[in-house]
């Protein structure tokens, strides 16, 4: 994975929030990234 190569590995930022999608359905993704933009709008 890039988070393990030698040169330049990816980090997550402090503040990112994951999403593992490994079980969603593309309509479930899609309301969960919706879900989350409100939330940082309309906190």
């Amino acid at each position: 994975m890039d988070q393990n190569r030698e040169v330049s590995p990816l980090r997550q930022a402090s503040d990112a929030i994951l999403l593992d999608n490994s079980t969603l359905t593309i309509e479930e993704q899609k309301a969960w990234l919706i879900n989350q933009f409100n939330r940082v709008v309309n906190p």
